[in-house]
């Protein structure tokens, strides 16, 4: 190994489950899909239940990540 360098440590894998209560219903006044994470206390609105989903299940693991980032 040259010298001033550090070997690196191999990524580790922690793997970890837990489940997370969301819902998609049609609110009517509006006319649009809300998804909601009731755990994470998260909620995204769109024109369709699948854009919806999508949206919230991003913002679930956005913010999975930020906290097991943030230790």
């Amino acid at each position: 190994m040259p010298s001033g360098t550090l070997p690196k440590d191999p990524p580790v894998t922690v793997e970890k489950s837990f489940r997370v209560r969301c819902f998609v219903y049609h609110e009517k006044s509006t006319g649009l899909f809300v998804a909601e994470c009731v755990d994470l206390d998260l909620m995204v609105k769109a024109r369709k239940a699948n854009k919806a989903t999508r949206e919230l299940r991003d913002a679930v693991f956005g913010n999975v990540r930020v906290a097991v980032e943030s230790g």
